[in-house]
């Protein structure tokens, strides 16, 4: 039976031990190369010895996950500070990074922090994701001023802070750009800035076609000339049986 000091020195045996064999561990990046996807990280946890804490020096060439495979992908922008976890690979990486497929194990590592892979996303608080939506699925900016959101009820709606398209669960598609809008409406009619198009070919409000009638509320201009108080040019007009020479009045 070990006594009180073996399970002690058996303890903190394996506690040394343990230190030197990365798992996971939260960090940011460093520095990031587009061309490779490859990064450089700094592990977000300072260290431990018996002299005290220290903290861990950069891991470079560190592949950075990105959601797809061989045909699709997704690619979004990562920046130096970029939060996220850390996992590292229980053998050497190195053969595998340049040759992909089954690859060669040249040298006998374990656990070891220079096989590093990065998962971007995971977030401390002081970053956490501001105005955040638990509905369906966004992709966005930092201050969601340009996104395209994908909602539980059916609605797509996308942003670049100036224009906006969303279509509706009832297939309406609205565009808007902050001066004026276009609707088509589930019934298959389109509403511009007011003025209704029918699927009849009918359109109204402010100006309505029916035809052979086309109305106008307020106002109805014909090249450039405004019909509201368009007066004939000097003439011989008729009224009733009475020859009229003059300008016409105005339209009544």
């Amino acid at each position: 039976m070990r006594s009180d000091t073996q399970k002690k020195l058996f303890i903190d045996g394996f506690r040394e031990m343990s230190k030197g064999t990365f798992t996971q561990i939260p960090g940011h990046i460093l520095t990031f190369d587009p061309a490779t996807q490859l990064a450089q990280l700094q592990i977000g946890i300072v260290g431990i010895t018996e002299d005290g804490t220290f903290n861990h020096a950069p891991i470079i060439e560190c592949p950075v996950h990105f959601a797809g495979g061989n045909d699709w992908s997704i690619d979004h922008k990562i920046e130096p500070n970029d939060e996220g976890m850390i996992l590292f690979s229980q053998r050497c990486v190195d053969a595998w990074l340049q040759t992909g497929g089954i690859a060669k194990n040249p040298i006998l590592r374990f656990h070891d922090k220079q096989d590093a892979f990065f998962l971007p996303g995971f977030r401390s608080k002081p970053n956490a994701i501001t105005d955040f939506q638990n509905n369906g699925v966004r992709i966005r900016n930092d201050d969601a001023s340009v996104y395209t959101w994908l909602k539980d009820d059916g609605t797509i709606e996308s942003t670049n802070g100036t224009g906006t398209s969303t279509i509706k669960p009832d297939g309406e598609i609205n565009l808007s750009n902050g001066s004026g809008y276009i609707k088509l409406l589930a019934g298959g009619n389109v509403d511009i800035n007011g003025f209704i198009i029918t699927t009849s070919g009918a359109a109204s409000s402010p100006v309505s076609v029916s035809a052979p009638t086309v109305a106008a509320a307020s106002s109805l201009t014909i090249n450039s000339v405004e019909m509201k108080q368009h007066k004939h040019s000097a003439g011989t007009y008729t009224v009733g049986v009475n020859p009229v020479t003059g300008n016409s009045g105005e339209p009544v």
